[in-house]
């Protein structure tokens, strides 16, 4: 928020505005990495290692990140996230080979932040050798 606030010409002002922010209880690290990752997950259907980047791009710490997916990200629904992604995904390889599909698919599914396993498993049920 500091350097945001440089950036934007008010130097003079950042400290007070921070510090009225933080009594307000706007700027907390831990509430904000967990709704980051409960809302990305279930509305955006997003892999744990994609909600990972952006909540480091976003300057949170790495310990508050192990924790909040810890304490909030259900790794058992991280195959059914993937699947529901790659099902809205299928009708942009409807017209190409099945192995191309299939490579494409799972290199989808890795961009959106999901281990080449669950990527490869979802797309090998999705689009069987007869697409």
């Amino acid at each position: 928020m500091r350097s945001y606030l440089k950036k934007r010409g008010f130097s003079d002002e950042a400290e007070s505005v921070i510090t009225r922010l933080n009594d307000l209880g706007y700027l907390n690290d831990v509430s904000f990495a967990r709704s980051w990752i409960i809302d990305r997950a279930q509305n955006k259907n997003l892999g744990k290692r994609r909600l990972r980047e952006e909540l480091i791009k976003r300057g949170i710490s790495r310990e508050i990140i192990d924790e909040e997916f810890a304490a909030n990200y259900d790794e058992s629904q991280e195959s059914e996230r993937a699947l529901t992604l790659a099902k809205k995904r299928l009708p942009h390889l409807e017209n190409l080979e099945t192995t191309i599909a299939r490579r494409r698919l799972s290199q989808f599914l890795i961009r959106q932040g999901f281990s080449p396993t669950t990527s490869w498993e979802v797309s090998q049920k999705l689009l069987p050798e007869e697409f």
